[in-house]
């Protein structure tokens, strides 16, 4: 299991991925992401469970927000 933070820019005109060298406060990996989607019902938690998926190469089903659902910064959990 691997727990990363990832901060959210929503309405993103050019959707990516970018990994942060720095580590959080907790050492965790950082991550930020851009996506497509606007950050209403939901849409850009969809698209970033989605392309972190895909990015990690694994199902939408192993990847959970633990924190942050309604927040531009967010913390997930990974089942690698």
């Amino acid at each position: 299991m691997k727990i990363i933070s990832v901060k959210v820019t929503a309405n993103s005109k050019n959707p990516r991925i970018e990994i942060i060298s720095d580590r959080d406060e907790k050492g965790r990996e950082f991550y930020k992401i851009y996506v497509r989607a606007q950050a209403a019902e939901g849409k850009a938690n969809q698209e970033l469970i989605r392309s972190f998926a895909e990015y990690f190469d694994i199902p939408k089903s192993k990847i959970e927000i633990i924190k942050g659902l309604t927040s531009k910064e967010k913390v997930l959990q990974i089942q690698i």
